[in-house]
């Protein structure tokens, strides 16, 4: 009976050791191979009672390698910020994504060249006559260096919109 058991033993191990590869995990904070977002939008600024209009764009995406590429640029009419950002990473769960951006031009010491953002992306699908407006966008805090592992994600959340398209891709 025990040598019933070895061939099978050496068999298990052989199928673990060529399984194991596609098993995986992908790299920390990195979505899978072919991750997205990409769109523009525009809404009031955060401040209550604000008539301040803010527009952005974003084209981030992530190779199979792992790489992330891309930009976003911020502008706001009201107090006159702008700034744009290189894409560092990428993450993309379902209609949720994040991307880490480092600032490569700004015109404010708040978010300073070199430093970097974590930026939050909704995709919630085509507007409808009942709600026009569906996707959602947050920028975090400005950071003192630019985020290497996109592994935060926001649960639903809403902002006053003028409009906003983003198209996110899980490619996992």
């Amino acid at each position: 009976m025990k040598y019933l058991f070895a061939p099978l033993a050496v068999a298990c191990m052989v199928a673990a050791v060529v399984a194991a590869p596609s098993l995986a995990a992908e790299p920390a904070g990195n979505g899978g191979p072919f991750d997205s977002v990409t769109g523009s939008m525009q809404r009031f600024n955060l401040a209550p009672f604000s008539t301040e209009q803010v527009d952005g764009i974003v084209s981030a995406h992530q190779s199979p390698q792992g790489g992330a590429h891309g930009m976003f640029t911020l502008r706001n009419e009201g107090n006159g910020l702008d700034y744009t950002g290189d894409v560092t990473c990428i993450n993309a769960i379902g209609n949720r994504a994040v991307i880490g951006i480092r600032f490569t031009k700004s015109n404010s010491a708040r978010f300073p060249v070199g430093g970097g953002q974590f930026v939050f992306f909704v995709d919630n699908g085509p507007p409808s006559a009942v709600n026009p407006q569906r996707d959602a966008f947050s920028p975090g805090p400005p950071l003192a260096k630019a985020p290497t592992e996109c592994t935060l994600l926001l649960p639903d959340f809403t902002r006053p919109f003028i409009s906003a398209n983003f198209v996110i891709h899980d490619g996992s």
